[in-house]
């Protein structure tokens, strides 16, 4: 099916092109290594890094508008279940956050540059934890291994318990919810590579 085949591709990519438009923004800008070491993953789009156009076209927008696509996508295979149309609502909803980081940016010089993101990475992790966690009950719809189910529950317990314990951690306030959104990203390729599966 066409469908099932495009949508594994992009679940495919968006790891991928994830971490090879982090890994260029991180090396082209070591000068401020020491202070995008400490930021979320949410706020690279910063005025003074080298190629902040492209963060903000790429890293955001980009990847967001494919997260939203394979939500949508995969609402198509099954829009029968409320269960299932509400958590790759939520999933959409996600992608939405992500790629509205593109719109705006922030300066180093700012007083308090982040002062959004704490209401915003909560947010994103609350509808991430809730779309895994109910899509989970549903994937069997659309994909038969019982080990994707697995993976759901697991990364959206990860997610949820990475949250509970970052209000413990203040010496690296964004380093559990950055490891929160790399869970949330490896969940697309589990889904892609077996989307293929079940369409061969």
């Amino acid at each position: 099916m066409f469908l099932k085949k495009t949508l594994a591709i992009i679940g495919i990519l968006i790891p991928i092109l994830f971490v090879i438009s982090f890994g260029l923004l991180f090396s082209s800008n070591s000068v401020y290594y020491e202070v995008i070491d400490e930021l979320p993953l949410f706020c690279f789009n910063i005025l003074e890094l080298q190629g902040s156009i492209w963060v903000r076209i790429f890293n955001y927008f980009f990847i967001g508008v494919l997260i939203i696509v394979f939500s949508f996508g995969l609402m198509v295979l099954n829009s029968k279940s409320f269960s299932n149309n509400l958590s790759l609502l939520l999933l959409a909803s996600t992608g939405l956050i992500w790629c509205s980081f593109s719109f705006f940016s922030i300066s180093i010089e700012d007083e308090d540059p982040l002062d959004y993101a704490y209401i915003v990475i909560f947010i994103f992790i609350l509808f991430a934890f809730l779309a895994f966690l109910l899509l989970s009950g549903d994937i069997l719809l659309m994909i038969k291994n019982r080990n994707v189910k697995r993976a759901l529950v697991i990364t959206s317990i990860l997610i949820l318990t990475e949250s509970i314990i970052s209000f413990f951690v203040s010496d690296y306030p964004f380093m559990i919810p950055n490891l929160s959104i790399l869970f949330y990203i490896s969940v697309f390729p589990i889904l892609g590579y077996n989307l293929i599966k079940e369409d061969n």
